[in-house]
């Protein structure tokens, strides 16, 4: 495991040579691709008062570049982090901006995390959009997102934060059977909380060109309920998996979600996720019988063989196949996994898409890499869910029949539809 380096980045000075831009005009596919772009870190925004919020950033050291530098006798990366706060997801005005620099000591291996902050001033009652740039300097590479800020709900997840007993922080809701977790909010009125805990009923969604298909609504009703106090010493462990959401008042909504799925999650690590992930390439007759093997295992590795033709073949496309239901779960996970959701579904069929434009309420994925073939375009509209901000609906098309049951036809040929 890697270790968190914690940098406290108190330095903060305007940001005056980077102006805002719209992301709905830039290409944002590296979001969705590991093999684009140098940099991927993980962000929780954390309200600490009425009127000042922070960034949390987390750093693979891995991905940075360490080198000498003049009069310089060891490794060193070097990194800024800067915010641009603005009211509306489109605007050019600048409400507030912040930046600080980072100076990482190689220690040869550079196996760790390096985790900061940086604070800017928003407040209560109202909802911004923070634009974040991350450069390596010493590998000129950048990497932008925008984030949305909610200071308009003073019990949106944004108001807390999750800590395991050491201090560590998490960077997205799931946890595993042995974290113990403490829930950190700057609210100390708050002496506990109501825990809704829901037991997850996997669905696969519809095919993209189905008008019939209906992503079934998240029901508010829990399957139990229990109340925890603000833990003052040891966390508190979740060893059922399921989604629970913790609220400080369950009559005013909001809270934080806390999800438990399988262990080693988003990995896939189970033979039952092996079978289950083939729904989408499988006919009916197929996957009932991968399902009935006695040895899934072996009944999945022979029936990527039958398709390849060769082991080698095999191979790979199980290793494209599987890395994309991994992928998929750590970028589209919301209260399902994320190779379950819609977004999760077209990428693991169709691949990472090759330009990504974002807005406030959806996003529009576009391949167009086959030459003589019209660019294939798919919107993903948010939805207001309780448990996820992660939530995106696939507005769904006829004409799409066509390139799926092509894309679909390309795995069961032993080939992939696009190749990253």
């Amino acid at each position: 495991m890697k270790n968190i380096l914690i940098l406290f980045c108190c330095t903060l000075m305007a940001v005056a040579c980077e102006g805002p831009q719209k992301a709905t005009s830039t290409n944002q596919s590296f979001l969705y691709n590991k093999n684009i772009g140098r940099l991927h870190p993980k962000f929780n925004v954390y309200h600490t008062s009425d009127t000042e919020s922070q960034l949390d950033f987390l750093l693979d050291a891995t991905e940075l570049q360490y080198m000498k530098h003049e009069n310089d006798s060891v490794m060193r990366a070097f990194v800024t982090v800067s915010v641009i706060l603005h009211a509306k997801f489109e605007s050019t005005e600048i409400l507030d901006s912040a930046s600080t620099r980072l100076s990482d000591l190689s220690d040869g291996k550079n196996d760790k995390f390096i985790h900061g902050q940086i604070k800017f001033k928003a407040s209560y009652p109202n909802t911004y959009y923070l634009q974040v740039t991350i450069k390596d300097l010493n590998r000129k590479s950048m990497y932008q997102q925008h984030l949305f800020v909610n200071k308009a709900d003073r019990f949106d997840s944004q108001n807390f934060l999750l800590l395991s007993d050491e201090g560590r922080e998490f960077f997205g809701s799931d946890i595993s059977s042995s974290d113990r977790v403490q829930i950190l909010c700057s609210n100390p009125s708050i002496k506990g909380y109501i825990v809704k805990y829901y037991k997850r009923k996997p669905y696969m969604p519809g095919p993209p060109f189905s008008l019939k298909y209906s992503a079934p609504t998240f029901s508010r009703k829990p399957d139990s309920t229990f109340v925890i106090p603000v833990p003052g010493g040891e966390g508190i462990g979740f060893k059922k998996q399921g989604i629970y959401l913790l609220q400080p008042d369950s009559s005013k909504g909001g809270g934080i979600t806390i999800q438990r799925y399988y262990d080693g999650f988003p990995e896939v690590t189970n033979t039952e996720l092996l079978v289950n992930a083939l729904r989408f390439i499988t006919s009916k007759e197929e996957y009932d019988k991968l399902h009935s093997a006695k040895d899934k295992k072996a009944a999945v590795d022979k029936y990527w063989l039958d398709l390849a033709g060769n082991e080698e073949r095999a191979r790979e496309l199980i290793s494209k196949y599987y890395n994309r239901i991994q992928d998929a779960n750590r970028y589209f996970t919301s209260y399902t996994e994320g190779w379950r959701t819609d977004r999760g579904m077209i990428f693991l069929i169709f691949g990472p898409p090759e330009t990504v434009y974002k807005n406030g309420t959806s996003e529009s994925w576009i391949y167009q890499s086959h030459p003589g073939v019209a660019p294939l375009s798919f919107v993903f509209v948010h939805e207001n869910n309780p448990i996820s901000d992660n939530d995106y609906q696939l507005r769904r098309e006829p004409q799409f029949k066509a390139p799926w049951y092509k894309a679909v036809e390309a795995w069961r040929q032993g080939k992939t539809y696009t190749q990253e």
